[in-house]
């Protein structure tokens, strides 16, 4: 169909009260088979490289690939720059073709934080690059440096203030605005709780689509309910990388004498499709494209 920014994604999901799903990719087959996910789900889509894997793939040569993939797609896909607290990443990203960024200076005092992302605004808009932000602070770990996902602990401290929210949203111009409200990056310690009247205020003070990070771990029910009050993009990357590794791990043990590399990414890839699959349905975007 066509590759899109983020807002004309987002516009469609706040008009249609459903969510799109935001996948991190880390190579252009993983990305195939989530966007073969979309296809068949018939699915708007966001594929995501983030910045806490510039580790594991060239960004000039990953992102243009996923925006060749994005053109022959018959759905609409945006590719997106996700958790960048870099300048230069974000120049590069967008250099690269991303059609929209994620400027992460939550971990900034406010003021430097509003400067940061207004100007990354200012730059991209006329670009026709969407810019997402972060208010509040979204803990856990964006990045897997070890084969050990890490579990994170819900600190309210950090939780998105609503009147900031508004604020933050109107000083900057935003996009889309990622918020904290019971979230958290990697696997949950403990039930996780979203704060859902929380996400309500924030999204009727601000209207502009919201972002749950940390989506992996959330039951189903939890994405629906959170949707339901506003939420518009999902982030997704452990649940996936999850089901790729334990595909891979129960492929080795019933062969342990099996090294095909090629099959075994195949089988991998059919694994995290399917999750995607699964999960576009419980966001409500299949059959949206």
């Amino acid at each position: 169909m066509a590759l899109v920014n983020l807002t004309e994604l987002l516009d469609a999901a706040q008009e249609g009260a459903y969510a799109v799903g935001a996948f991190d990719v880390v190579n252009a087959e993983y990305a195939m088979a989530i966007t073969g996910a979309a296809e068949q789900e018939k699915s708007p889509l966001i594929l995501m490289v983030l910045e806490g894997y510039l580790r594991y793939f060239d960004m000039e040569l990953l992102i243009p690939s996923l925006c060749r993939l994005a053109e022959r797609s018959s759905v609409p896909v945006a590719v997106h720059l996700d958790h960048a607290t870099r300048w230069e990443t974000v120049a590069r990203a967008v250099k690269a073709g991303c059609t929209s960024v994620m400027l992460d200076r939550s971990a900034d005092p406010y003021e430097e934080n509003v400067a940061q992302t207004r100007e990354v605004a200012r730059l991209c808009r006329p670009l026709n690059v969407s810019v997402e932000s972060e208010i509040g602070s979204v803990k856990g770990s964006e990045a897997i440096g070890s084969a050990t996902l890490v579990s994170s602990e819900v600190d309210p401290r950090y939780f998105t203030q609503i009147e900031e929210a508004e604020r933050f949203a109107r000083e900057t111009e935003v996009d889309a605005l990622a918020v904290s409200v019971g979230n958290t990056h990697g696997l949950y310690k403990g039930k996780p709780e979203l704060d859902l009247e929380r996400i309500e205020a924030i999204a009727e003070r601000t209207d502009i689509p919201l972002v749950l990070h940390g989506g992996s771990g959330l039951s189903d029910q939890d994405f629906r309910n959170a949707i339901e009050r506003g939420m518009r993009k999902v982030n997704i990357n452990t649940s996936l990388v999850r089901a790729a590794g334990e595909c891979v791990a129960s492929l080795l043990e019933q062969n342990p004498e099996s090294f095909n590399y090629p099959e075994l990414l195949r089988s991998a890839h059919q694994a995290v499709a399917a999750e995607a699959r699964r999960l576009m349905n419980v966001f409500g975007c299949a059959g949206k494209a």
